[in-house]
């Protein structure tokens, strides 16, 4: 069972979403849960009723309300499905979402097969996600590898040199190059239609935001591209 985890202040459910379904569409049993702070998931998301709640969607099964890394192992641990334990489910690959410091409690950020770093241009998001890593990357030799993305780009003064420069004293590995997700409103339009139609619907997806997402998605699966191409291609025929 995969665990894959993403961390990063910035807005990146939809990521999450649109990666959960194609790894759905290629084959795979998958959880995606929510524990960052806001929950927003429980808003783009039908038919979940209360906190650790699971509902299937769009061929992916979803959680939400656990806030931290500890509370996410126990329900992995304790909670039942299709009369067996989640951890004994036959999960191929859990993603997993959080933005906040106190996820890392009693728990190591080496625990998880593929860490993926997300951020934008926004201060704010540099800032507090340069907070979370001087609290969980460990004060030892060593480095944690990433998986780099910037997601909403836009033609500025920032660029990846700036993140490499400004993160270059922490003990990370990145594993490439960065993922750029360029801002496109396209993008925002559909992740808009698809938040208020309870629906998921990737072919109106901008074709840069349709590359990187199959791009990522091979990286963090251990499949291949052409198996995830073939996938995403049934998702466009409505064949998953």
């Amino acid at each position: 069972m995969r665990q894959i985890l993403f961390v990063g202040a910035c807005e990146k459910s939809d990521l999450l979403l649109y990666s959960s379904a194609l790894l759905a569409a290629a084959g795979k049993k998958v959880l995606l849960i929510d524990a960052t702070t806001e929950q927003k998931l429980k808003y783009s998301v039908p038919r979940i009723d209360g906190d650790g709640d699971m509902t299937e969607y769009e061929g992916f099964y979803v959680s939400y309300g656990l806030k931290t890394g500890a509370e996410v192992r126990t329900y992995l641990e304790h909670v039942r499905f299709d009369g067996l334990l989640l951890a004994e489910a036959g999960f191929d690959t859990i993603l997993i979402d959080t933005n906040h410091r106190e996820f890392f409690e009693g728990i190591s950020i080496q625990d998880y097969t593929e860490r993926v770093y997300v951020t934008n241009y926004e201060k704010s998001c540099i800032h507090v996600n340069e907070e979370i890593l001087q609290s969980v990357l460990p004060k030892q030799s060593g480095y944690t590898p990433f998986i780099p993305i910037i997601k909403d780009t836009v033609d500025c003064q920032i660029n990846t040199e700036y993140f490499e420069k400004m993160l270059g004293h922490h003990p990370i590995a990145w594993s490439g190059e960065f993922y750029e997700i360029e801002f496109d409103e396209l993008d925002y339009a559909s992740r808009i239609d698809n938040q208020n139609h309870n629906r998921l619907r990737l072919n109106r997806l901008s074709k840069a935001y349709q590359r990187t997402l199959i791009d990522v998605t091979t990286e963090i699966s251990g499949m291949t591209y052409a198996e995830m191409k073939s996938a995403f291609k049934r998702i466009k025929k409505g064949r998953h």
